[in-house]
């Protein structure tokens, strides 16, 4: 594990206006026990490091992110929308510094999180849409799903089917079960002028290895087809999820 030093000093924004930590103490052997630091009086940092012979956890960090979010986006935001702030320090601020590690959401989980409430809400600019093209570029699944769902909505450009498609498309081939699922959607809905029920089942089918709305639809879909033990299996896997 590598330790890091959470704490106001040692954070700074990149061109981005993303976090950056600066200070990395030193590399810790996944088996030593012992103290890492002796700055342990940060409220950034989880309390459970202070603990002799405790072994660093990647949810220790996800208690340091949940306190620079809530320090942002909380504490110092004049961002007049107060339902969005509410929502963000209960399902996100509240559950990172949450007691039970396994309580505690994950990196992508967060990443996914931001992006949907930028999304929904408009919280948006040319800078993030910036920051979509840059990760996109690089292959990243998330940001070329998201650039599928900026140009499929009209959010904040021209809205664009063909290029939604070809981002979702570029996302899928990289296994992303969101843009699989939205494709699905695509080549399903008549309102996008793109119907073709073969291309939909392949998509929904594809995203329904990981998600239970696309299970849901492609059991339905299968159903309307007269396919029904390929419908039973998947409307039983949609039903056995929270």
């Amino acid at each position: 594990y590598i330790y890091r030093d959470f704490k106001l000093n040692n954070l700074m924004l990149d061109k981005f206006k993303r976090i950056v930590i600066l200070d990395f103490d030193r590399m810790i052997d996944s088996n030593q026990d012992g103290e890492f630091t002796n700055d342990f009086l940060s409220p950034f940092v989880d309390e459970k490091l202070n603990i002799k012979g405790y072994i660093p956890k990647p949810k220790n960090d996800i208690f340091s992110i949940g306190k620079i979010i809530n320090f942002f986006f909380i504490e110092n935001n004049n961002n007049n929308n107060k339902t969005i702030i509410d929502k963000i320090k209960t399902e996100i601020c509240d559950k990172c510094s949450s007691e039970n590690l396994d309580e505690r959401p994950s990196v992508q989980f967060l990443i996914d999180y931001f992006c949907t409430i930028i999304i929904e809400n408009g919280i948006f600019s040319n800078n993030l849409l910036n920051d979509f093209i840059f990760y996109a570029k690089q292959n990243n699944p998330l940001a070329l799903t998201y650039l599928g769902i900026i140009y499929l909505n009209g959010e904040h450009v021209e809205k664009d089917i063909d290029k939604s498609i070809h981002y979702f498309t570029l996302a899928s081939d990289l296994d992303e079960f969101h843009a699989q699922f939205n494709l699905g959607q695509i080549y399903f809905e008549k309102e996008f002028n793109r119907y073709d029920i073969d291309k939909a089942i392949h998509y929904y089918k594809l995203s329904a290895s990981k998600d239970k709305y696309a299970q849901a639809k492609l059991g339905l879909i299968l159903f309307e087809n007269k396919k029904i033990n390929e419908a039973i299996h998947y409307l039983s896997l949609a039903a056995k999820q929270k």
